[in-house]
């Protein structure tokens, strides 16, 4: 959806709102609906089950699952209010370790991920499913680093709200 060619910008878009739009670009909103249900509680089993799917690819918990995103054990001692933001607003206050980085390349390719290495010839990304990418620099058009997190926004569209409420009991058993 945000690729620089407008055609293929235009027609992600197009084939997103089909799948049930983009997430709300107000965040805080977001938050702020999400809050009161979420806070509640939720159930500790279901939440397990959610993060496996959708967590544990990038994300440890207890000793489970990848290293592309920060590990979360210990993400209990933090005050209860906050949790939903990260989750929902993961761009808010990013770690510069998990700042998305993008490589466009000479051949159209655009490619998001946490930089892996770099040397004078070449670049290691690593995306959000922990494949590691490796481009020549002389294949590289375009590389920056952008202020989101790697983490994409739109999480709560994926679980629905009961599955951030039981995420979060998980999280803080």
């Amino acid at each position: 959806a945000s690729h620089r060619d407008r055609k293929i910008s235009e027609r992600a878009k197009a084939l997103i709102a089909k799948g049930g739009g983009l997430p709300d670009a107000d965040r805080q909103k977001v938050i702020d609906q999400l809050a009161p249900m979420v806070l509640k509680g939720g159930d500790s089993a279901k939440g397990k089950v959610v993060f496996t799917q959708q967590c544990a690819k990038c994300h440890t918990y207890g000793g489970e699952g990848g290293t592309v995103g920060p590990d979360l054990t210990g993400l209990g001692t933090h005050p209860r209010e906050e949790l939903p933001i990260h989750l929902i607003d993961p761009s808010r206050s990013v770690e510069g370790n998990f700042v998305q980085d993008t490589l466009a390349t000479t051949d159209g390719r655009v490619l998001n991920g946490l930089l892996a290495s770099e040397s004078k010839t070449a670049v290691e990304l690593l995306d959000a499913e922990g494949k590691k990418f490796q481009i020549l620099r002389d294949q590289i058009e375009e590389f920056a680093a952008s202020k989101k997190s790697i983490m994409p926004e739109g999480f709560e569209k994926q679980v629905g709200p009961e599955g951030v409420a039981d995420l979060l009991a998980y999280l803080t058993k």
